[in-house]
C-alpha cells in the first residue's frame, strides 16, 4: 500500500512540475520570447544562420509545449485510475486525509515551480530581450558621421543606407566586374595606336620594350 501512495505522490509532483513548465513556454510563445531549453545558437561563419535558427528555436517551443501536454495529460489518466483503486482500499477517513496531504503537496510544489519558472526565469528572458531590441533600435538609429563628411543632402527624399554608403565613395565608383575584358581593352589600345597620326610604333628592342617616337610629317613637294 505504501508503495501505491509513494507512486501516486511522485506522480502528482511531477504533474504539478510540468504544468509549471507548459505555463512558461506558453508565457513566452505569446511574448516571442525563446527560452534558452531550446534556443539553437547562430554560427557566426554562416551567413544569414541567425535568422535561420531563431525560427527554428520557435518551431520547437511549439513542438516542446505540445509534448510536455500530451505527457501532463498521460500523467492525469494514470493518476485517475490510481486514486480510484487508493479509495476503494482506504477507509473514508484515511482517504480524505490522505487526499487533503498529497493534494496539498502537489499544489506547493506548482507554487515553487511557478516561482522559480514564471517569477525568476521569464522575467529574466523578458528583460534581457527588451535589452537586446533596444539596442538594435539604437544602433539602426545612430547617424553615419561619414555622411556629414562626404554627402551634403538637400534633397527631402529618403535614402537608404546602403546609398547613401555608396555615395560616400565618389561619383567615380563603380562595382567591379567579375571577368576583366582583356582582350577588347588591348583591341581598344591598338586600335587608339593605329589611329593616331602623330605617333609613330616601332619594333620591340632587345629588352623587349616598345619604342613609341613623335611622328614627323614630311611637307610634300611639288
Amino acid at each position: 500500500m505504501q508503495t501505491k501512495l509513494d507512486d501516486w505522490n511522485s506522480r502528482k509532483q511531477k504533474a504539478s512540475r510540468l504544468l509549471a513548465s507548459i505555463n512558461f513556454l506558453k508565457r513566452c510563445r505569446d511574448h516571442n520570447i525563446i527560452p534558452n531549453c531550446v534556443r539553437l545558437a547562430p554560427r557566426k561563419d554562416i551567413v544569414g544562420s541567425t535568422s535561420i535558427l531563431e525560427t527554428a528555436s520557435r518551431k520547437l517551443l511549439i513542438k516542446l509545449v505540445a509534448g510536455h501536454r500530451t505527457e501532463y495529460q498521460r500523467l492525469n489518466i494514470q493518476i485517475q485510475n490510481e486514486t480510484e483503486e487508493i479509495r476503494e482500499i482506504l477507509s473514508e477517513i484515511d482517504w480524505r486525509q490522505c487526499i487533503n496531504i498529497l493534494n496539498t503537496r502537489a499544489h506547493n510544489k506548482f507554487n515553487n515551480c511557478k516561482v522559480i519558472q514564471i517569477k525568476k526565469k521569464f522575467e529574466k528572458l523578458a528583460q534581457n530581450t527588451n535589452r537586446h531590441l533596444s539596442n538594435v533600435a539604437t544602433l539602426n538609429d545612430t547617424p553615419d558621421t561619414s555622411q556629414n563628411v562626404t554627402v551634403i543632402y538637400l534633397s527631402k527624399q529618403n535614402l537608404y543606407k546602403q546609398t547613401i554608403k555608396v555615395l560616400n565613395k565618389g561619383l567615380n565608383f563603380a562595382t567591379a566586374p567579375r571577368k576583366i575584358p582583356y582582350e577588347g581593352i588591348l583591341e581598344k589600345a591598338l586600335a587608339e595606336l593605329k589611329a593616331n597620326e602623330d605617333l609613330v610604333v616601332l619594333r620591340a628592342d632587345k629588352g623587349n620594350a616598345i619604342p613609341i617616337k613623335k611622328a614627323i610629317k614630311i611637307p610634300q613637294t611639288r
